[in-house]
């Protein structure tokens, strides 16, 4: 695990952790779908898989790429600038956002196919 995709060569996994202030959870989610559905399309082919889940005012991401060449594309998407644009002030904390390099010999996951 990681802070950083630096030195990453092949496919990594990104996890994220976040915590929204009270009053803003339901409008935090409908933008993070938003994301979800932009990354698991065509509009992101080199992002594999994207997943969110919610617990209260907490949400978490687990995010799989082909290699970080595509994790920059995602963050460069107009769907992500927007997301942060509209939720930049609702965080509790900063997230917490790690980066895990995928094991060579691990299969692509079907997620994306299975949407």
């Amino acid at each position: 695990m990681a802070t950083s995709p630096a030195g990453f060569k092949g496919p990594l996994i990104v996890t994220a952790d976040i915590e929204i202030k009270q009053g803003h959870a339901d409008t935090f989610e409908q933008e993070f779908r938003k994301v979800r559905e932009c990354a698991n399309s065509d509009k992101e082919p080199g992002c594999i898989e994207f997943r969110t889940s919610r617990h209260g005012n907490k949400f978490f991401a687990f995010e799989q790429y082909e290699d970080v060449a595509s994790l920059k594309a995602h963050g460069e998407t107009d769907v992500f600038k927007a997301f942060v644009s509209v939720v930049k002030d609702f965080h509790a904390r900063p997230p917490v956002v790690l980066f895990y390099e995928e094991l060579s010999d691990a299969p692509k996951s079907s997620y994306k196919a299975r949407i």
